[in-house]
């Protein structure tokens, strides 16, 4: 149960929660533990419910943390990706901007003065990337609030701690992406630019390929997380679940007001009438509909702690059963017609294992009991477990009594043959004997489907973010490949003309990113594996790592880097040597 409390302005909160506490052990404490309950009061901020709750059947929707962490870190390796490709380009065609350094340090500038130059000059970069960030905000914000159903408006990119918070990222990215090829450049010696005798050094190269392997090791495994998620949702969606939630329509009367007070029986007797309609039941709770969840009973004979179970009571007609499809493995239906069912039951398995009676058959005939006398009567049958909930949780043990007293929702069982006009002949039967109240209604498998918006969202980013990882890396390699092929113009004519193919061209050049590639990619799976792991430990019903994912993914990127590669490399196959050789 959650409250909410407004405390006054001179009100010290510690002092409050303390006092509460007491008063509320003083009182309750006492009943709970003779109940054998752990019970106690907590308190959370206001502001702090939405992201780090730890109450459950809290009152609205609630966010994750953990999800904010994990895009928050998507966007930050997507950001290093970008200071990779900088870094890298910068530094290899550092050597075309030797000359320009070995003048200006001949006329007198300092080394200092250089990093200042080309830190001014990524910062410059930075600036028109963040410009057009921006704009690109302000474009794709309805496609944003779309995709994780927010409703967030450009102006918020106003908000002060926001714009701070930009600037501290400017320059950091300033200085991440500028203060190595900025140092690396100023280095260079005059005398031997001039002279032309410039090495380009080993370092420059192992850094190179150190962040080569560092991109695309992240878009492998954002690659590989993504199909994971994917798969994951598509075993929740396929999985059985126990109960039929197509063609179940529900209707909520709680607050209905009607013509009089026959009304009730009036509508369920015209609703079974019609000719699309199979069956309806009378409940308080269904699939993915909440109802009275956390309620504490005991096999009879044993009201002790060690046997406290806790359950999710159902107030439910005869009809209850066989509208949701459910599967009775021991036991019978309710029966209007027998006075004794009015103290009847009907649960599930687990309740079964969570009682000690081991067996379907073993339950019936037992008795349960409960402090709240919900649920408590005696077990007449055991029905086959269902997921009541999406699987992201476990099953838990419910009992089913049959009692209209709590119940307000009405389940309807139809033939899918004509849906529109079954609604519409609904909504005219619904105005007719609750005239003041409005028609609303929602689609069973609609309501279940919803439990899984969270992981079609994360399915949907993680899939754009991973296209966006693998265009960066790609462009990167695209711009270091095409560094390469320039910089071996003349190596590649002298091999052209002593004989040497296009393929054994492609191949030689092609050689190492591939296996700069293949690194990346067996030092990418088991990150993705161990993530993937982590993740999926949070559903209480996962599918098995498929191996083939990891295959897959592997694929995908030798195949891009492939490509890439095979562009340049077979065009600079193809050139004239003779051409080439007279250039260089």
């Amino acid at each position: 149960m959650r409250n909410y409390v407004l405390l006054k302005p001179e009100t010290d909160a510690a002092s409050f929660f303390k006092k509460a506490s007491d008063l509320y052990n003083q009182h309750a404490g006492e009943l709970m533990k003779q109940w054998g309950v752990q019970s106690n009061l907590a308190f959370e901020p206001f502001k702090e419910i939405y992201l780090h709750t730890k109450a459950g059947n809290g009152m609205g929707p609630v966010g994750n943390i953990n999800t904010v962490y994990l895009l928050s870190g998507v966007g930050i390796f997507i950001i290093l990706l970008g200071c990779i490709n900088f870094i890298n380009l910068a530094t290899a065609r550092s050597v075309y901007r030797a000359k320009e350094v070995g003048i200006k340090k001949v006329v007198g500038s300092s080394r200092p003065r250089l990093i200042r130059q080309f830190l001014s000059e990524s910062l410059v970069v930075t600036l028109l990337a963040f410009i057009v960030a921006i704009a690109a905000v302000g474009l794709l914000m309805p496609l944003f609030n779309q995709l994780l159903n927010k409703n967030y408006s450009g102006l918020a990119l106003l908000d002060a701690k926001l714009l701070g918070g930009i600037l501290v990222l400017l320059t950091l990215i300033t200085f991440a992406a500028g203060l190595y090829p900025a140092w690396f450049m100023s280095a260079f010696k005059p005398a031997e630019i001039l002279k032309g005798k410039i090495q380009r050094g080993s370092n420059g190269v192992h850094l190179r390929r150190v962040l080569v392997v560092v991109q695309f090791m992240i878009s492998v495994s954002l690659v590989a997380g993504t199909l994971i998620v994917i798969s994951q949702l598509r075993y929740m969606q396929s999985r059985e679940l126990g109960f039929t939630n197509e063609e179940v329509f529900v209707m909520n009367v709680a607050r209905a007001k009607p013509v009089d007070g026959n009304a009730y029986e009036a509508f369920v007797n015209e609703l079974k009438s019609h000719s699309l309609v199979k069956e309806v039941s009378f409940c308080n709770a269904l699939p993915a509909v909440s109802g009275w969840r956390g309620q504490w009973a005991y096999p009879e004979g044993k009201e002790d702690a060690n046997h406290l179970v806790e359950m999710q009571y159902i107030a439910a007609d005869d009809k209850y059963l066989t509208t949701l499809g459910l599967t009775l493995v021991a036991g019978r239906n309710f029966d209007p017609n027998r006075k004794s069912d009015e103290a009847a039951l009907i649960i599930n398995e687990e309740a079964v294992l969570q009682m000690g009676w081991e067996t379907p058959e073993n339950a019936i005939g037992k008795k349960i009991v409960s402090p709240s006398q919900t649920p408590a009567g005696i077990v007449i049958g055991v029905v086959k477990n269902y997921h009541d909930w999406g699987l992201q949780n476990k099953i838990a043990p419910s009992a089913i009594d049959f009692n209209s007293q709590y119940s307000y929702l009405y389940a309807i069982r139809f033939s899918a043959a004509d849906t529109k006009n079954l609604i519409e002949t609904l909504g005219s039967m619904w105005h007719t004997y609750f005239p003041e109240n409005e028609f609303n209604y929602f689609f069973l498998r609609d309501t279940f489907a919803r439990q899984y918006a969270k992981e079609q969202r994360l399915a949907r980013v993680f899939s754009i973010f991973s296209v966006v990882t693998i265009l960066i890396a790609t462009i990167g390699l695209f711009g270091l490949v095409s560094f390469l092929v320039t910089a071996k113009t003349k190596e590649i004519g002298v091999r052209r003309v002593l004989g040497a193919n296009t393929w054994n061209l492609t191949t030689l050049l092609s050689r190492e990113f591939i296996v700069l590639v293949l690194i990346a990619i067996a030092l990418a799976i088991p990150l993705a594996m161990y993530g993937a792991q982590q993740w999926l430990q949070t559903f209480a019903y996962r599918m098995d790592l498929n191996p083939w994912v990891f295959v897959i993914t592997a694929l995908i990127a030798i195949i891009i880097t492939v490509i890439t590669v095979s562009i340049q490399t077979i065009q600079a196959a193809n050139s004239n040597p003779v051409k080439s050789l007279r250039t260089e």
